[in-house]
């Protein structure tokens, strides 16, 4: 299965022109990234490819993949989350992963409404499922507690999908 997943997702990072993120991207091929995270109750990790947008090289947007081992091919969601900064500095999003790997943390605020929510993210039936945990003042949010920062790697360094497809990578990279 390993070989199936590497060859599936290198793929789609060789050809990040390609990818959906459903919004303009900077052009700049070299500015994305990518992570291979366990989470959810799935054998192979998930394939996280973040992107920066054309407005705002500090608001990204991160689309992502899984392997479905039964039908042996990668499932797009056809959506992206949105994360880092908007224009003002302000926090539009951050994600990180549980520490018992059951989900993705995902933060969203809208600084303009004062308003923030933590949701949890899974993968089923070929979409990101979301559950609302948190929703509220951004002044009252919990602090994160329980969750591994994620660490992307260039598209250039192929490591974690190597490491993988020998079976060499850890739990949560």
């Amino acid at each position: 299965m390993q070989t199936r997943v590497y060859h599936g997702y290198k793929k789609i990072l060789e050809k990040p022109d390609q990818i959906d993120f459903g919004g303009e991207i900077d052009p700049d091929m070299g500015k994305i990234s990518y992570e291979l995270v366990y989470f959810g109750s799935e054998e192979a990790p998930k394939l996280l490819v973040m992107a920066p947008t054309r407005q705002n090289v500090n608001t990204k947007l991160v689309k992502v993949y899984s392997f479905d081992v039964t039908s042996n091919s990668i499932v797009d969601p056809g959506e992206s989350l949105v994360v880092g900064r908007d224009e003002d500095g302000r926090q539009l999003g951050a994600i990180s992963v549980k520490d018992d790997s059951s989900a993705l943390v995902y933060r969203a605020s809208s600084p303009e409404e004062k308003s923030a929510s933590t949701e949890l993210i899974t993968f089923g039936d070929g979409k990101l499922q979301k559950d609302l945990e948190w929703s509220g003042e951004i002044s009252e949010t919990p602090k994160a507690t329980e969750e591994q920062q994620l660490r992307f790697s260039q598209l250039d360094d192929d490591q974690k999908l190597v490491k993988y497809s020998k079976n060499e990578l850890p739990s949560n990279t």
